[in-house]
């Protein structure tokens, strides 16, 4: 996760996506891209907010996992859609 967000962004927005990658790595780290499910991010969401994020916080962390998933899908990973 951590090349495609470093090649694929300036300087600011690589930082902020470093920042959101800290965040999801406990999470997902562990998971393949293909392995990702609605599931998981439904978790990693009600986690986020029982931790007292903000909802821009959340949203700017699931937008990562949304810009490395199509990412991913452009480089050929196959990536199934369910939960």
């Amino acid at each position: 996760m951590e090349q495609y967000a470093k090649a694929r962004n300036k300087t600011k927005s690589w930082k902020r996506k470093q920042t959101s990658l800290n965040a999801l790595k406990p999470a997902l780290g562990r998971l393949e891209l293909d392995a990702i499910t609605p599931a998981h991010l439904h978790r990693y969401v009600k986690k986020r907010k029982k931790d007292g994020r903000s909802d821009a916080t959340i949203n700017r962390e699931i937008t990562c996992v949304k810009h490395i998933l199509n990412y991913g899908c452009f480089e050929g990973v196959r990536i199934q859609n369910g939960s």
